[in-house]
């Protein structure tokens, strides 16, 4: 997913997903608005402990707006994040096939295979009181204010 900054309501979905024991989120690990890394990673703590397992690819910029849940694909133009979701005119087609999600699964598997894992040991290893405070800073940036002031300002790399 390109940009992930959730409402609280997506998370808690997410982490009853989790508990269920199959949650997975391959996300961006570079982005052409900083910002918008350090939004998703002040979230990664909370999805961590509820057992979502999360990776970051790097390789280049992920552009892909795909979710798959259970036998049901979403794949369209909207991020995950608060303007996407509600504020832009944005298109997710749902198709109900288990094949395709199946297919889908794939495709994210390879993405998955040459992304950064992220853990509770890398969160505490990269959780500094100075990367708190960007993260943290940078959410509020994405989720509360406009997008167009966290591109400029860039905080979160």
């Amino acid at each position: 997913m390109a940009y992930f900054s959730p409402a609280a309501g997506f998370l808690r979905r997410i982490a009853v997903i989790a508990r269920r024991g199959s949650a997975r989120l391959v996300l961006a690990g570079k982005s052409d608005n900083g910002a918008t890394i350090g939004a998703a990673r002040s979230l990664y703590k909370y999805l961590l402990k509820r057992s979502t397992r999360i990776s970051e690819f790097s390789l280049a910029k992920l552009h892909t707006k795909l979710i798959v849940i259970d036998d049901v694909t979403y794949i369209g133009s909207a991020n995950f994040d608060m303007r996407s979701l509600y504020l832009n005119l944005e298109i997710m087609l749902r198709i109900d096939d288990a094949a395709l999600a199946g297919r889908m699964r794939e495709y994210i598997d390879q993405y998955a295979a040459v992304a950064e894992p992220i853990t509770l040991e890398w969160h505490r290893a990269n959780a500094g009181v100075v990367n708190r405070v960007r993260w943290v800073l940078s959410w509020f940036l994405v989720a509360v204010l406009d997008y167009t002031v966290t591109r400029r300002l860039n905080l979160g790399q």
